[in-house]
């Protein structure tokens, strides 16, 4: 799940998922979470893909399934979702599933008569929506512990992490010759002690002599920054090549620092507990036997942290997608040369 709540919608009228697609996308971002659903339109493709082709890990990438009760086959026959929900469990597969109908009496009835219990219904009106809040919330419960909050934050700073690495890689590579000297002097010596920087820039004049400059910083960074110096570098390759992608700030390393890492930090390398009325986190950092020295996060700023990870994992994610995109551009004007 992390900061993504993934959704698969089985309707076989496009129109109604187009229209409600705003509505459900809203109820996750009112609780800070993206979501990307997936829409089947077809019965005969849904046994094809999700039951006969499927496994136990099939249904593992959704955290909700939404369908239509009554859909139709390749042969324009009614199908019922008790159909459905047996071919789900004869496999194995569970997610939260709701079904909707416009006849929800008699729907009940079919699960009464078939004995199924602890799947959703609702009638496809507005308690449709509220339904799938308070399922939502159902399922958001379990990212609220923890385990949960702890590995959100290590899952999409680790992809923050690459996505930095692969930037400076990328732009390491494009520094006309001789520019590289002067973005060393200008800003990687602000980030080193002079001693480290010394030793920096004469590997580099002699990478330079031995013309294996290219990709020098990307290559020798890792060992001479710690991790939040090294998104400096990446705001000053940013600002250097005049990047202007969507979500980008120009300050927004520092910004990064504030919202982002120094939870990370805290998180990472604490022991974690809750206060007695589970309203906070206790960052345990050794500590008195009262703990009076230890800082607690409210669990009511979690939402607050998760809010800035959907920010800052927008902005990577478009970084990522603008370098693979200047990238395969570079290999078709390489192949029409």
């Amino acid at each position: 799940m992390g900061v993504t709540y993934r959704i698969l919608w089985v309707e076989d009228y496009e129109d109604i998922v187009i229209d409600d697609t705003p509505k459900i996308k809203n109820i996750l971002k009112k609780l800070s979470y993206r979501c990307e659903i997936d829409h089947c339109d077809d019965y005969d493709e849904f046994i094809a893909d999700y039951i006969e082709g499927a496994n136990e890990n099939t249904f593992l990438k959704y955290d909700l399934v939404l369908m239509d009760y009554n859909m139709t086959d390749i042969n324009k026959k009614e199908r019922n979702g008790v159909t459905l929900i047996k071919l789900l469990i004869d496999k194995g597969l569970c997610s939260d599933i709701i079904f909707y109908s416009s006849k929800c009496n008699l729907v009940r009835k079919d699960f009464k008569q078939n004995e199924l219990d602890g799947v959703y219904l609702s009638y496809k009106n507005e308690r449709f929506y509220s339904i799938v809040e308070s399922v939502v919330k159902k399922t958001l419960r379990r990212e609220k512990t923890i385990t949960g909050i702890r590995g959100t934050l290590m899952d999409r700073t680790s992809y923050f992490d690459f996505v930095m690495q692969k930037a400076i890689k990328y732009f390491d590579q494009k520094f006309l010759p001789g520019e590289k000297t002067k973005f060393i002097k200008d800003h990687v010596k602000e980030l080193l002690d002079i001693q480290k920087f010394n030793y920096f820039i004469i590997g580099y004049k002699t990478a330079e002599k031995a013309n294996s400059e290219l990709c020098f910083i990307s290559r020798h960074h890792s060992n001479m920054l710690p991790s939040m110096k090294k998104y400096k570098l990446l705001e000053g390759i940013l600002k250097k090549f005049n990047y202007s992608g969507r979500f980008y700030s120009k300050k927004f390393a520092d910004d990064y620092n504030k919202k982002i890492f120094k939870f990370r930090h805290d998180l990472a390398h604490k022991k974690l507990t809750y206060t007695l009325d589970y309203e906070g986190v206790i960052l345990h950092d050794e500590c008195d036997i009262n703990c009076s020295t230890c800082k607690i996060i409210e669990m009511n700023k979690v939402d607050g942290l998760r809010n800035r990870l959907v920010s800052y994992d927008s902005f990577f994610e478009s970084l990522d997608n603008d370098i693979d995109k200047l990238i395969e551009l570079e290999r078709r004007n390489q192949r029409t040369a």
